[in-house]
């Protein structure tokens, strides 16, 4: 459960943790927090999301909110079955873990929206992704 998969990462048996950058960010503003939970001994994923950072991807070639949350979904993509995740973002990296939950429901232990969009869970992703023509 996810009260279970908490209580392992509070006692240090759950070790992955995947950090959402928010918009106009990218890995970076992790960094310290990073750095802290790396040298408790976590595994620590703070990547850039397409188009942001050191990411390569150009905003131009990321037409979809899926390419551009592309990144964090191939994290958790390429986990080893049975093994989870906690996701933490925070402002549009809301948006982006709540994807990547309803990707990958079994791979993700728990969501921690810091200061983020939390979108509710019973409409469909699209009505929560502004178009912008």
């Amino acid at each position: 459960t996810v009260v279970d998969d908490l209580k392992a990462f509070m006692t240090g048996r759950t070790t992955r943790l995947i950090l959402a950058h928010g918009t106009g960010h990218s890995g970076w503003c992790w960094y310290k927090v990073a750095t802290l939970l790396r040298v408790a001994g976590h595994c620590v994923d703070a990547s850039d999301l397409a188009a942001c950072g050191a990411n390569a991807r150009r905003l131009r070639n990321t037409p979809t909110f899926e390419d551009y949350t592309r990144p964090l979904l191939d994290a958790l993509r390429d986990f080893p079955d049975g093994e989870r995740a906690v996701e933490v973002d925070h402002n549009f990296g809301g948006m982006s873990i709540m994807l990547a939950s309803e990707e990958f429901p079994d791979k993700v232990a728990a969501a921690v929206f810091v200061t983020a969009f939390m979108p509710d869970c019973a409409s469909p992703r699209s009505r929560h992704v502004i178009t912008v023509n």
